[in-house]
């Protein structure tokens, strides 16, 4: 299913952000927040033009990995917002 991810960043010294990209997604409306530099650290270290991130919940841990790659995973734990 093909759907648009809403990325927003807000920093009271620097300002607010907001990007939307288009996306395939399955599953409910999901509102979660990350630790900005630690997603920015994976999103680095991976080369594909292209990313698999499994979501299950706002509260539970997060899988990335490059598109169709199993040798490099990563988990990254949200924020409460």
């Amino acid at each position: 299913m093909s759907g648009k991810l809403e990325i927003s960043s807000n920093n009271p010294e620097l300002g607010d952000a907001k990007e939307e990209l288009e996306i395939t997604y399955e599953g409910p409306i999901l509102k979660i927040g990350f630790n900005a530099k630690y997603f920015t650290d994976i999103l680095t270290n991976i080369k594909n033009e292209f990313i698999d991130f499994e979501l299950k919940d706002q509260s539970s841990p997060s899988l990335i990995r490059p598109h169709n790659d199993l040798s490099y995973s990563c988990v990254l734990m949200p924020m409460r917002i």
